[in-house]
């Protein structure tokens, strides 16, 4: 699977700036989920022949003693995904209370961390780095997002970081005759009942071995004699009882399987209409250069009058992707 790579900073120190000029494009956004993500956008570095995928918080406010639930909600499951994290700081505003607190906060989490000193252009550079070492946080790292100064060298200290701790364990390599397929789609859209309905078969996927990512699961068929590996994105499972899965949506799990895939199968839920989500996943399989088709699930529950809405839903919304099969 990619390292995965989070910048967090507080508001206004050119996180995005920053995030344009490692992932090399004004426009290399892979993803903004809004409402679903908390505005977490996603995009890819590559240094050399590494790549890895970044994500992007929102600004971090500190406010009477205790972190918002907006840093809660934008950062702690990028942090939590991530195997590097990048801290954000504006070398011309200098050390602020927000950048202590949140420098606090992200020593807890044990993550690699790299202190990086933003907006440093025409700025002596030892000068600027001073007074973050109060920080605790190892030498800060002056760098110019706007121009890209020593943007270079910053992407080869965080692949550093990132390479002498991969586990060549936690990768998987797929026959080259076999042809994997993906399903991802937002939660309870009906993943798991389309694998089940394609083996013919139930089965517990939470009992399959995990794959190339945490918890998700790879499951190898034939179809007419040909080697098929279905890779099923079903989220992140807590099983509260036997009966009850709740289930958390990870755009992290669905850009890994994108990776590894062939083609990819989006599924949407039918009842509820083409969604935003459901447009930007199709958006990032595009981007990624994968086969496509769009599945749309329990079609069964709609009247005729609902179907008549879905086409016109699928006719407006999905009009970007009219070349690709889209399956009732």
């Amino acid at each position: 699977m990619l390292p995965v790579i989070a910048i967090v900073g507080r508001s206004n120190v050119g996180k995005s700036t920053f995030f344009n000029r490692l992932t090399g494009s004004k426009d290399a956004l892979v993803a903004d989920y809004a409402g679903l993500t908390r505005d977490r956008i996603y995009g890819y570095i590559d240094y050399q022949s590494f790549k890895a995928i970044l994500i992007d918080t929102g600004g971090l406010v500190y406010d009477h003693g205790d972190l918002s639930g907006v840093i809660q909600d934008q950062t702690q499951l990028a942090i939590g995904e991530a195997d590097v994290v990048l801290f954000l700081v504006d070398g011309r505003e200098g050390l602020v209370a927000n950048d202590q607190e949140i420098a606090r906060q992200l020593r807890r989490t044990n993550k690699p961390l790299i202190l990086v000193v933003n907006k440093t252009e025409g700025l002596d550079k030892e000068a600027s780095a001073a007074e973050f070492y109060e920080l605790g946080l190892g030498e800060p790292n002056c760098v110019s997002a706007l121009r890209g100064d020593h943007c270079e060298a910053l992407s080869a200290k965080i692949f550093s970081l990132i390479q002498p701790g991969t586990d060549e364990a936690n990768y998987i390599e797929l026959p080259e005759e076999t042809t994997s397929i993906a399903l991802i789609g937002r939660p309870n859209v009906g993943k798991s009942t389309l694998v089940n309905s394609l083996l013919k078969e139930d089965r517990l996927l939470t009992q399959d071995q995990p794959g190339t990512t945490r918890d998700t699961i790879h499951i190898d068929f034939k179809y007419k004699s040909r080697d098929l590996t279905l890779i099923d994105t079903a989220g992140i499972r807590r099983r509260k009882n036997i009966s009850q899965t709740v289930e958390k949506f990870s755009i992290v799990k669905a850009l890994h399987a994108i990776e590894l895939a062939d083609s990819v199968i989006v599924v949407i839920d039918g009842t509820e209409g083409i969604t935003v989500q459901d447009a930007s996943l199709i958006g990032l399989v595009i981007q990624n250069e994968r086969a496509l088709a769009v599945a749309i699930n329990k079609c069964d529950q709609l009247n005729e009058s609902q179907m008549q809405d879905l086409q016109r839903s699928i006719d407006r919304k999905l009009r970007f992707v009219n070349f690709i099969d889209i399956h009732h």
